[in-house]
């Protein structure tokens, strides 16, 4: 098995477990909106778009060689 596959599960088994372990509920505010929403999706949607906007500045990166 490559080390990137190896790493990616790895990367999947704790967010698993973090998801299991943050399920519970919070209440979230914005602008007029409340709604209840689980911690663990929260934090993994931010981790998802955070990965999304350094993927695009890397992106010039890449393409000038």
């Amino acid at each position: 098995m490559s080390k990137t596959l190896i790493a990616g599960l790895g990367a999947a088994l704790l967010l698993v477990v973090f998801a299991i372990q943050n399920a519970s509920e919070i209440l979230v505010k914005m602008f007029f909106w409340e709604f209840y929403i689980s911690l663990a999706l929260i934090i993994i949607v931010c981790i998802i778009i955070g990965a999304i906007i350094g993927m695009l500045f890397t992106i010039g990166k890449y393409k000038k060689k």
